[in-house]
């Protein structure tokens, strides 16, 4: 990989050189040294799931192809919705009451952090 970009600012991840790369296609995170992981989670700012289009395109640069990643790509969406129980009270009886929610998006990157000489290594 040649370097990974942030609405198309390069972030200098590999050092002008090449970054050590694999693509798995049996995960769903994608995972970098920590530096790089904390540099890419700092410029997305929303993980509710009703924004996350205010969230910046994020592409990697492998040989002259560009692989580019848009937050409905790497934002986690929750499968469920989310029921609790809150204790209300009503005039002098308390009763349970169910209420629900949608959990907030996550966002699909995590440090991995391999020291040389098989890392530093990204995984898409």
């Amino acid at each position: 990989m040649n370097d990974v970009y942030i609405n198309d600012k390069p972030l200098n991840a590999c050092n002008g050189t090449k970054c050590k790369l694999v693509i798995d296609t049996g995960t769903s995170i994608i995972t970098a040294p920590s530096n790089y992981v904390y540099e890419i989670i700092k410029n997305i700012p929303f993980s509710n799931c009703d924004e996350i289009h205010g969230n910046p395109k994020i592409s990697f640069k492998i040989g002259d192809l560009y692989l580019e990643m848009f937050p409905e790509d790497y934002m986690i969406k929750p499968n469920r919705l989310v029921t609790s129980s809150l204790i209300e009270k009503n005039s002098s009886n308390l009763r349970f009451k169910n209420i629900s929610y949608n959990e907030n998006c996550k966002k699909g990157f995590m440090p991995l952090d391999v020291e040389p000489p098989r890392g530093p290594i990204w995984v898409l």
